[in-house]
């Protein structure tokens, strides 16, 4: 993927979160992003997290789907990173991850497995 559409979803991404991210509301928010022709994925914004016997405010990345052409272009990665990098909340968390190459990805980025629920991964904010 070369720079210039490297920049292109970035800034997809970060036009679709911010203008659905709607800091005052008190339950979930949640939405799909998509870049078309490229990928979608599903978020849930401000939602709680029991873990440790705390609750946290997270940003919860429920789904993502690359388009099969565009797959093995650091497409996921990128999505990855990009929410990473806006997620205001305590935790981040990848749900229900059974793909390999998913699991490989969170944990490359220093995600760890929640005992409690297994295929869940979480990562605190730093």
């Amino acid at each position: 993927m070369n720079n210039s559409k490297r920049k292109e979803y970035v800034d997809t991404i970060r036009k679709q979160y911010f203008d659905a991210h709607r800091p005052e509301r008190k339950l979930p928010n949640s939405f799909y992003i998509i870049i078309p022709e490229v990928a979608s994925f599903y978020i849930r914004d401000k939602g709680i997290y029991p873990l440790n016997g705390e609750l946290y405010n997270t940003l919860t990345l429920a789904n993502i789907s690359v388009e099969e052409s565009k797959q093995n272009q650091g497409i996921g990665s990128l999505i990855l990173d990009t929410l990473l990098e806006i997620n205001p909340y305590d935790l981040f968390i990848g749900e229900c991850v059974h793909n390999p190459i998913s699991v490989k990805m969170l944990k490359d980025r220093n995600f760890f497995e929640d005992t409690n629920r297994p295929n869940n991964y979480f990562r605190f904010s730093p």
